[in-house]
């Protein structure tokens, strides 16, 4: 059986006993966000970290976090409010994620954007993994993912993401989004030493990008940083709310 780094990790092959740290939700459950919650009676809580399992970072109004029977399981529906620059930061609690030699990182998502196309290019996104910030869409220290360019003409264009000590790497896939259509993103993380390390992108299963940095060759690969999952999605000038589904995330890292 061919290795799959996607795979559960229950299909790994080779010598490995330890089993590997695993994040894996499909939002299946009704446990929900409250505006302003501070008594951990959420999974989304804005604006106190470490109370619910994701903080959130409101810009704007009328946001909605919710899930949602739309699709079978359920899907994580994250929509903006209606005017410019609207934005929802999502992050989970604690930096539990950080590329380290020998410790393989993969990560997927199953997701689509509503809303994003009309007019062309009014919405702003990432996902992925990143330093802690309350507004990541506007600079961070670090990251790895998949998300937009940040211009108005960037279009449905699906850009790679590598970032680190506060430069990045945007590289346009060559593939585009559908408005209200899933697609999957991953990417499969490994640092060689401290001074090599590569990242493979994925689109749909296709391998589209691949981030290689050797002794400081400016791929920008974030060596040993601690990053978080995260979830980000701005209205760019549009006049309506913008919304992300994530049918499911899943993030694994070799022990």
């Amino acid at each position: 059986m061919a290795y799959d780094p996607f795979a559960h990790p229950l299909q790994l092959e080779g010598s490995i006993i330890d089993p590997p740290v695993v994040f894996f939700d499909d939002f299946n459950d009704g446990w929900g966000y409250e505006a302003g919650d501070d008594d951990n009676t959420g999974k989304f809580v804005e604006d106190t970290a470490n109370l619910g399992q994701w903080l959130v970072s409101v810009t704007g109004s009328s946001e909605v976090i919710k899930v949602a029977d739309t699709e079978p399981g359920g899907v994580l529906t994250i929509s903006t409010g209606s005017s410019d620059n609207d934005l929802m930061n999502l992050q989970q609690n604690g930096e539990a994620w950080r590329p380290a030699a020998g410790k393989e990182l993969v990560y997927k998502v199953r997701m689509k954007l509503t809303a994003a196309l009309t007019p062309l290019a009014t919405i702003d996104w990432f996902v992925g993994l990143a330093t802690t910030s309350t507004a990541v869409l506007a600079g961070t220290v670090e990251r790895i993912g998949f998300g937009s360019n940040g211009l108005d003409a960037g279009g449905a264009d699906i850009y790679t993401v590598i970032e680190d000590a506060s430069t990045e790497t945007l590289t346009d896939s060559g593939e585009d989004y559908a408005d209200d259509t899933f697609m999957t993103l991953a990417f499969r993380c490994v640092q060689v030493s401290s001074t090599e390390g590569y990242v493979k992108y994925y689109v749909n299963g296709a391998l589209v990008d691949t981030r290689h940095e050797v002794s400081g060759s400016s791929a920008n690969f974030p060596f040993d940083d601690d990053m978080t999952l995260t979830l980000c999605v701005q209205n760019n000038g549009g006049t309506s709310a913008k919304t992300m589904e994530i049918d499911y995330i899943y993030c694994r890292q070799v022990r």
